[in-house]
């Protein structure tokens, strides 16, 4: 979780529910950094392959609309980081995850990725259930978007 990775246009990258899910106090200590966090409309762990790597335990967060991922992304590993090794060390034979955190901005439109996360159906936390709703709803096709581009 220490090191920051790029992913190249047109990756294939796998997503999906983890076979095991995080242990109780793993995912209660991930749940309290994300709900200190006013930034974070909501939270996903799902299990994702990157190209070239290990699948892995990810927590995805999606920010609000106006929040700069780039700014908060180091801090919140940061602390991620603090709270899964405080529980770790308090809660003895706890499965300790591989895990990384990536940001998303809800201020664009989703991208394939954000789209298979929110599929996962592996919900953390929901600070927005508004913005959680309009997320999960399949994106319209292009000939809607063309003929009727104001909405539903």
């Amino acid at each position: 979780m220490g090191q920051q990775n790029t992913i190249g246009a047109g990756s294939e990258i796998q997503v999906g529910a983890p076979q095991r899910p995080l242990p109780e106090p793993v995912e209660l200590a991930l749940r309290d950094v994300v709900q200190a966090r006013h930034e974070i409309a909501f939270a996903c762990v799902p299990v994702i392959a990157f190209p070239g790597q290990e699948p892995s335990e990810v927590l995805v967060v999606f920010l609000r609309r106006g929040v700069d991922p780039e700014a908060l992304l180091s801090a919140l590993a940061a602390e991620v980081k603090a709270a899964v090794d405080t529980t770790l060390r308090t809660h003895k034979g706890v499965r300790a995850p591989q895990l990384a955190v990536l940001p998303i901005s809800l201020g664009r439109p989703l991208d394939g990725l954000a789209q298979a996360v929110l599929q996962s159906d592996t919900a953390l936390h929901v600070a927005d259930v508004a913005a959680y709703d309009v997320a999960k709803r399949p994106p319209r096709p292009l000939w809607l978007r063309i003929l009727w581009p104001w909405g539903r």
